[in-house]
Formats: C-alpha cells, structure tokens, sequence
C-alpha cells in the first residue's frame, strides 16, 4: 500500500513523483515504457534518432478529411521523462492569452499571473533572472551553444522582412525572432526525469517501476483506490493500491484512454467498446488541444546546414569535440532560431515559425526548412476515442477545420519571406511549389491539404483544457 501511485512516468508524473515524496509520502510511480537510459536521450542532437517504439508510442491520427484523407504520425514519449524526453528541448511556455482563456473561462487559478511563479520556481535559467525567469528550480535553461551561421542569417533575414527581434520568447512579449532557450544544461538534455526523478531516485518513500503498463483504474464505491497493471510484456495482473490518491498523468493520449478502460467516460461510446460504465463523464477524450505542422522547404547553395555533413570523419570529429569540449553540432537540437509571427491581422491571430537549419531525410542536398505551426487558442481542439494501437484525433468536422488549414497556408506564404538576408550568397531556393495568392479559398485549401510536408501534427505538445464541472467533468 502507498500513499500515491501515478500511472504515468512522464513529465508530469516524475514531477509528481519527486515533489510528493519530498514532501514525505510514499509513491509508487509506474511507466509503461523503459528507464531513459538511451543515450540518445541525453545528446541533444540524439533527439532526431527518437522515432522508435522504445521510446515513442508511435500513433498515427485518423485521416484528417482536410488534409485530402491522410492520416498523420503522433509522437508520444514512451520513456522516463515522456516527451521532455524524446521531443526538441526548446523552452517555450505558451502564449499569455492561453492561460487567461482557461481562467476566464472557469479554470480558477490558471490565469498567466496565476502560473507565472510556478514557472519560476520550476527553472533554472542560464541567461535571465527578472520577474519571468527563476535560476535556482531543478529545471535546465539555457542558450544554444555552437548555432550555425545560417541560423543568425534566419534572424538577420526575419529583421530585414520587419519582424522585430525578441531575446526572450518566454518575457514581456512573444513576438518576434530570435534564437531559442533550451530545457539543456552543459550540453546535456535536462528532461523532467533528469531534472526532477533522478535527484530523489534514492529516496527510501519512492517506488519507480518502468516497463509497467497501466491497464485499468480500479474503483470502490466511486473512488479511484488502486490500479491493475502488467509489466515487462507479462499477462499477469498485478495491483497497485493507493491509501490517499491515483494520480493518472498519462499524457493528453495516454490519460483519456486509461479513463475510458476504467469505464469512466462517455457511457454511449464504452458501451460500444463493451465495456463497463463506472463514471459517465462526457467531456473524457474531449477538447484535445494541438497544433499542425507545416514545412517549406529550401535548397542550399552550399553546405551550410546539418544535412549531408554529418559523416564519417567529421562525424568522428565532432563526437570528440563533444567529448572534450561540450561543444559544437552535437549539442544542438536543431531547431536554434525561431519566429513568432502574426499571420492572421487580428489581435488573437497568432503563429511561429521555428527554422530547421537541419535535416530532410532522403531529400539532397542541404535542405534547411521553416516550420510552421500556428496556434490560436481555443480552435485547435477535438477528441479522440479508443482505437488499439492508433491515436483517433478528430476535431470539428472530423477533421482539421478549412480556416485553420487556409491560415497554415498564410503563415507559410509569410514564412517563405524569411528565406535569408538579401544579398547573401546563402540564401536558399524554396523547393516546394508557391502557395496561391489570397482571394482563391478553394486553390488555397487544395494547396495547402496537398502539400506534402503539411504531415504531421506536434504531438508532444498536446494538451487538454477541461474545466471541472463543465465540459461534461463532473456535476
């Protein structure tokens, strides 16, 4: 018996984990994946090589009816640590305006100013200590190391396109273009695990259990009281009681899922899945928040990127330049300068821009690239429901919503002004074809559902906004 077990090692679940027993409860954290002992995990260029099902459950979407019916890989964290695992490190809080939302609409105590010493006293900031940034909390930030020359070129280029340049993403103002912080200390990935788990690994009231996948959440008069799990592969049922709380933080797909195999969800679709009603919770799988990716892609006149230069000698040499001097490409992750950039004219409407200077696979020669991946809060929402093996991610429409596809083609067109610095024999050459002008929505949409590098959503930073007592949460 403990007094918590959380099913989920994931961020959330090893800051859990690490907090309760320092405060002198016993736990029990339990994670379907393996320790993160992978080293990839910790070199930040490592990060590249995480697709595989070790560390990644691997989910693909539905097919998405305004993407022309394809289906998109959904990365989620299958590791100690979970997406700050296995995900870009890039330090980025969100947009203020995100969490007033929440406040406003009924999630008491989530509004920025709320949260905003929470996230202080979570960071241990190499560069900044003001009102936004703390220094002494166990989470790594810090700056990139050796960028490559064509990031700042992406910066220069940004500022001469009239996008002002930012410092800090995560201060005062979002806006702008700059280089990214990173969740990394000394050339080292510093995730949830690292930061939070492995200080208090030793603590005598700390149970870790990994390779341990939470099946159901057992219930007794109404109260969640323990949680059947199987570990290592094996059909043996073992069970986990908790004196005071289950904490479920699986993640914004792992979450909802083990809900609805506990039989707490909506009682029509558990009924259909045959399973047997516990709670009749409406909003469960709902209101899944997320946000697409899309790429425009360039050729280098030169090798001025990551890709292709990564081999055989050079590539010995940089391993030994890590080795002695924590320095060089190995300690990047890649994506080292980004933009947060208006592409919708309203005062909500919002997008950012992170430059790859990197990797194409299977596309020669050097190809840097612009990610979009606009957001605005409230609209990139839908569900999901129990699919084995497959990640159903339906928003409205069953499907991306036309205005949220019409304004990734807008935030491309503004991202293909921001190819380099006139002048600069650097400057790439755009690969993929010309988003239509505006005026043709039609053309517009069939571009943008067509494109080829429109693929994939962000999925290691979903999230689900759920107020109690509303969205079908509870009376």
């Amino acid at each position: 018996m403990y007094d918590y077990v959380i099913a989920g090692g994931g961020a959330a679940g090893c800051v859990l984990a690490a907090r309760l027993s320092e405060a002198g409860a016993s736990v029990l954290l339990l994670e379907a994946g393996h320790p993160d002992s992978h080293p990839f995990i910790h070199i930040p260029a490592g990060f590249t090589k995480l697709s595989g099902p070790k560390v990644n459950w691997g989910y693909r979407t539905v097919p998405q009816t305004n993407l022309n019916g394809r289906d998109m890989w959904y990365p989620q964290g299958k590791t100690l640590g979970g997406g700050s695992s296995i995900n870009a490190m890039i330090y980025t809080r969100g947009h203020r305006t995100d969490y007033d939302k929440w406040a406003d609409s009924g999630a008491k105590g989530w509004a920025y100013e709320n949260v905003l010493p929470y996230f202080r006293k979570a960071e241990a900031n190499a560069r900044f200590a003001n009102r936004y940034h703390g220094t002494e909390g166990p989470l790594a930030v810090s700056d990139p190391i050796s960028p490559l020359k064509i990031s700042a070129a992406f910066i220069k280029a940004a500022q001469e396109a009239g996008i002002p340049y930012n410092p800090d993403f995560n201060g005062a103002e979002q806006e702008g273009v700059g280089f990214h912080q990173t969740t990394t200390r000394d050339g080292r990935r510093g995730s949830a695990s690292v930061s939070y788990l492995r200080p208090a690994r030793d603590r005598k009231n700390l149970t870790v259990v990994t390779r341990a996948e939470v099946s159901r959440v057992i219930l007794e008069k109404g109260r969640a009281v323990a949680v059947e799990y199987r570990q290592d592969g094996s059909p043996a049922l073992q069970r986990a009681s908790a004196a005071t709380e289950v904490i479920v933080t699986g993640g914004a797909i792992g979450s909802p899922k083990l809900l609805m195999l506990s039989g707490i969800g909506p009682a029509a679709h558990l009924r259909q899945h045959g399973i047997p009603v516990m709670a009749d919770l409406a909003g469960v799988g709902e209101n899944l928040q997320d946000h697409l990716d899309c790429y425009t892609v360039y050729d280098c006149s030169g090798p001025h990127s990551y890709y292709g230069v990564d081999q055989h000698v050079r590539q010995a040499w940089w391993g030994l330049q890590y080795i002695l001097f924590r320095s060089g490409p190995v300690t990047t992750n890649i994506v080292e300068a980004g933009a947060f950039v208006k592409a919708d004219p309203r005062p909500r409407g919002r997008a950012d821009a992170g430059r790859c200077p990197g990797v194409d696979p299977g596309r020669p020669p050097a190809v840097p690239r612009h990610q979009v991946a606009r957001r605005r809060p409230g609209r990139d929402r839908g569900g999901d429901a129990i699919r084995p093996r497959r990640c159903r991610c339906r928003a409205p429409r069953d499907g991306l919503l036309d205005r949220q596809t019409l304004h990734r083609r807008r935030a491309c067109r503004r991202a293909r002004r921001v190819s380099g610095p006139r002048g600069d024999p650097r400057r790439p050459r755009p690969r993929s074809a010309r988003p239509p002008l505006p005026g043709d929505a039609a053309r517009e949409l069939g571009w943008l559902r067509a494109a080829p590098r429109c693929h994939r959503y962000g999925g290691c930073h979903a999230r689900r906004f759920i107020v109690e007592g509303r969205d079908g949460m509870g009376p």
